[in-house]
């Protein structure tokens, strides 16, 4: 009896969980949109782009609202870490790892005229709240 708790003890001090920063990128364990990285910091100019221009670009919206003003959202989802486990086990050890999805998402909003009024600088992780 000593020592099974003797061995519990040891694999619950030994037991560990890291986190693995990594530059973010596209995943195929996370399907999602994969045009965004490719347009330029630039697109879209507020009060030149059209509607037209943005549907052209980076394809149908993920979610459109239309009150007050006409946004577009576009969503995409990137890994920027992994997190690692390792657990000592009798038999050897037990572990595995998981990818560390982030959702980001653009909102672009457009005037009366279909001209892109306001865009953000940067795109911003998704709230799961939010639309």
């Amino acid at each position: 009896m000593i020592r099974l708790l003797l061995a519990i003890g040891i694999a619950v001090a030994a037991s560990g969980c890291l986190y693995i920063p990594e530059i973010p990128h596209y995943s195929n364990e996370f399907p999602t949109r994969r045009n965004i990285a490719d347009v330029p910091r630039r697109f879209p100019k507020p009060g030149s782009t059209t509607l037209e221009e943005v549907v052209l670009t980076l394809g149908e919206p993920d979610l459109i609202v239309s009150k007050p003003n006409l946004r577009f959202s576009y969503l995409w989802t990137m890994v920027e870490g992994t997190v690692v486990v390792a657990v000592p086990t009798p038999m050897g050890a037990a572990g595995g790892s998981k990818s560390i999805p982030v959702t980001y998402r653009l909102v672009i909003e457009f005037n009366a005229a279909g001209i892109v009024s306001a865009v953000p600088a940067d795109p911003r992780p998704a709230p799961e709240a939010e639309p």
